[in-house]
């Protein structure tokens, strides 16, 4: 579990890096447009690499290490897109983020129902899921209506996703000692 230890570091750092430049793209905008493709192929890559290393930790485990394998593997995607892309247009680094921030509140749907039918705390996860589908749609249908608007909404957004991997880390971290714990409901036949 010493592996997961070393993951909660990256992550931690990858939400930090979300909502500081989030709150950068609310703040002050214009000048950060050239970074951003720089930035958020950065912040996400190592949010996914994180997420990938969680789930090959959790391999042995019974509790469905693949929703995070799959978010892993979307966040570096997603990353390497921007990293390999760093002259995109600003409309379409907006879109795709759109794209991300929908994809993964629909993972945060898969992995609420995972939850509801094993009956252990759902309502979280889909709260988080519900906002993370919401700010993809509102920045897919906003960025036509203006850059500003636009860069505002990813602001916002990026404050927000940040935000939620700096709490499920540090709620992980701070209420599990071991992170199977974090997935057991108290049934020994899991392992």
């Amino acid at each position: 579990m010493k592996l997961f230890r070393g993951t909660q570091g990256l992550t931690l750092l990858a939400g930090v890096g979300m909502a500081a430049f989030g709150l950068i793209c609310v703040l002050n905008p214009y000048p950060l447009t050239v970074l951003f493709p720089l930035a958020a192929g950065i912040c996400l890559s190592a949010l996914g690499l994180g997420e990938l290393l969680m789930a090959w930790s959790l391999k042995r485990s019974a509790r469905d290490p693949g929703h995070f394998l799959l978010q892993g593997a979307l966040n570096i995607v997603v990353g390497a897109a921007f990293l390999l892309n760093r002259q995109v247009s600003l409309l379409f680094a907006v879109m795709l983020v759109a794209l991300w921030m929908a994809a993964a509140g629909m993972l945060r749907f898969y992995r609420a129902f995972r939850l509801w039918k094993a009956q252990e705390r759902w309502l979280p996860t889909l709260a988080d899921g519900v906002v993370k589908l919401a700010f993809g749609f509102v920045l897919a249908l906003h960025p036509s209506k203006g850059i500003s608007a636009g860069l505002f909404l990813l602001g916002v957004g990026l404050i927000f996703v940040g935000a939620s991997v700096m709490v499920s880390t540090i709620f992980v971290a701070k209420t599990f000692s071991n992170p199977d714990d974090f997935f057991d409901d108290g049934n020994e036949e899991d392992f």
